[in-house]
């Protein structure tokens, strides 16, 4: 039965109450979450767009969109690719890495925790949401507002540089990974560069991108050269590595065999390095080597050609001579 009304406040969600009698509450069109009138609505259900007063269907599996024909948040069982909810890849393996934002335990795709944009294991993230800060422990804690040269622990602003901090400093947008921040040189000066650096990473030019001794990259990680590779999270979507939890086929093996650990990547990246030098130290000489041969060569060319044009010269100042006093041997004769 309806219900009687003076205004729209007296009805139920989804509900309005007619300028016109009967005054009654009456249901919104299909779809509509708040309405004024019938054919006016305000807002719509999850899944549908408002479009000129009438609530029409987003594309299919999505939740939010901003077009009809382009999704922009879709439903847990798919992922969004170019605009379009496709269904989630379910069986992982090497060949086929979970998306971005699942990591692969055996052969199956599971979530990463909330916090994480992107992980390599249930307990290891490898990028953070934008509301969240990485943790020595690669996990995502979420921020706490806040202010300079604080961070957060359990949720609560404190100092920075105490022995339960966990989290970066929060010194300047472009100083990452700072443990504390240099003091600002004068008052109303901009957010100070970092003073040392976080576990891992070593400071230059006021940042700490750089990673310390015995840490290699890894996306945007400094990781320890003898942890797993499959804990750094290959490229950093955190898709590309099989945490192999049986040992099955997996990157890194659950029983430590067929392993392809960051300490072999460390290795790779230093023999590479080696390798590097080594080439450039030999072209380096051979261009010594060739550039000195070529300039003797050119010193005894000219040296040459110098005692060649003395020989002429000699030649020309003396034959008038050689010549006159044969005449005159000759007359006497």
């Amino acid at each position: 039965m309806s219900k009687p009304c003076a205004s729209g406040t007296d009805c139920d969600r989804r509900e309005f109450c007619p300028a016109a009698a009967p005054q009654v509450c009456t249901a919104c069109s299909k779809n509509c979450q708040l309405c004024t009138d019938l054919d006016e609505c305000l807002g719509c259900q999850s899944g549908f767009l408002l479009v000129g007063g009438t609530c029409k269907a987003c594309p299919s599996n999505c939740t939010i969109c901003m077009r009809l024909d382009v999704c922009f948040v879709c439903n847990a069982s798919t992922e969004l690719v170019d605009g379009q909810c496709l269904p989630i890849p379910s069986i992982c393996s090497t060949e086929n890495p979970c998306p971005k934002g699942r990591y692969c335990a055996g052969t199956t795709c599971l979530p990463c925790p909330v916090t994480c944009a992107a992980c390599s294991s249930a307990t290891k993230c490898t990028e953070c949401k934008v509301y969240a800060e990485m943790s020595t422990a690669q996990a995502c804690i979420e921020n706490c507002k806040q202010d300079f040269n604080q961070t957060c622990v359990n949720g609560t602003k404190v100092p920075c540089g105490g022995t339960e901090q966990i989290t970066p400093c929060n010194c300047n947008i472009l100083a990452e990974n700072c443990r504390t921040c240099a003091p600002v040189s004068r008052s109303g000066a901009e957010p100070s560069e970092c003073a040392d650096c976080m576990a891992g990473y070593a400071i230059f030019r006021g940042s700490c991108s750089n990673c310390a001794d015995g840490f290699v990259k890894v996306g945007k990680l400094c990781l320890s050269e003898n942890q797993d590779n499959n804990e750094a999270g290959g490229d950093g979507d955190g898709s590309d590595t099989n945490t192999g939890g049986d040992g099955s086929d997996s990157n890194i093996g659950g029983d430590g065999s067929e392993g392809n650990t960051g300490s072999d990547t460390s290795d790779n990246i230093s023999k590479s390095g080696v390798s590097n030098g080594i080439i450039a130290a030999i072209t380096i000489g051979c261009l010594l080597f060739i550039c000195s041969t070529v300039g003797i060569i050119l010193y005894y060319m000219k040296k040459r050609s110098k005692k060649n044009q003395q020989a002429v010269f000699i030649e020309k100042k003396l034959a008038p001579a050689f010549i006159f006093n044969t005449d005159q041997i000759m007359t006497n004769k």
